[in-house]
């Protein structure tokens, strides 16, 4: 398929979902929604080196959350935009990850689990929407 030509119409003749710029249908806006998260975990983390420093006490916390988040949400977007199958799995581990903090949370603390059961749903449409994208051999290595 040559994007130059007078037929294309930013369709992918096979599958009918529409390119854009040039990854996969979608899977860039995954990988900026995980973005998201790691920009406000970075946001954190440096406001809790900020308390640590001019504040009274350590503040730690915020820092070692966003090495957590960094190491879970990171290797998801790289894998998402070489357009690797290993993403799925990657993201279902995840799923498996929220999907026990829901447990655990919901027989502590019922009122906190509201917001990881929304978590759980969002991630479970990310791992069905990876899905689709290999079925329809978008994402391939």
């Amino acid at each position: 398929m040559n994007r130059f030509d007078k037929n294309f119409n930013n369709v992918d003749p096979e599958t009918s979902r529409p390119f854009s710029s040039g990854h996969p249908d979608g899977a860039w806006i995954i990988a900026i929604i995980y973005g998201f998260v790691l920009f406000f975990a970075l946001v954190a983390a440096l406001y809790g080196i900020y308390q640590s420093i001019f504040g009274e006490s350590m503040n730690l916390t915020p820092l070692i959350s966003a090495v957590v988040v960094y190491g879970l949400l990171l290797p998801p977007i790289f894998l998402l935009f070489k357009r690797s199958k290993k993403a799925l799995t990657w993201c279902g581990g995840l799923l498996v990850v929220f999907l026990v903090a829901l447990i655990s949370t919901y027989f502590s603390n019922r009122e906190a689990a509201l917001p990881l059961l929304a978590l759980v749903c969002v991630q479970s449409y990310i791992c069905f929407y990876i899905l689709g994208l290999i079925k329809d051999k978008l994402l391939f290595n």
